[in-house]
This record gives C-alpha cells, structure tokens and sequence, in this order.
C-alpha cells in the first residue's frame, strides 16, 4: 500500500507529528544529556516496532481473508 498525503493532510497532521517528534526528541537529548546517537538508536527502535507492527496486521488481515 502507498499512501500519498494530501496537502490538507500534511497540514494538518503529518507535519505537527513531525515536528512535536522532534520536539521530544530535543528535549530528550537536553534532559539526558545522551546525544544525537543515542536517539538515533531509540529512532530506529520505534521504526523496528513500527515495521513489526504492520507486519502483524498484514499477517492477521490475510488470516481473516481481508486482503
């Protein structure tokens, strides 16, 4: 599936979430002192679950005959 945003959606949802993830992620490394590297690491944690995630939901709407 490729989703391409409208411009109303980037707007209005795509870059707030992106901004407020580098918001948190600034105040992270302020508060942790941990540096670029670290939220690198954390980053590509989330992107690992993220991507196992909807592995998952594929494998369950195949299950189900969704798809």
């Amino acid at each position: 599936m490729k989703f391409e945003p409208t411009d109303s959606q980037l707007e209005k949802y795509i870059n707030p979430a992106y901004e407020d993830i580098l918001a948190i992620c600034d105040e992270m490394n302020f508060q942790l002192k941990c540096g670029n590297n670290y939220i690198i690491e954390f980053m590509e944690s989330i992107l690992d679950n993220l991507k196992n995630k909807e592995g998952g939901f594929k494998r369950e709407m195949e299950i189900d005959g969704n798809i």
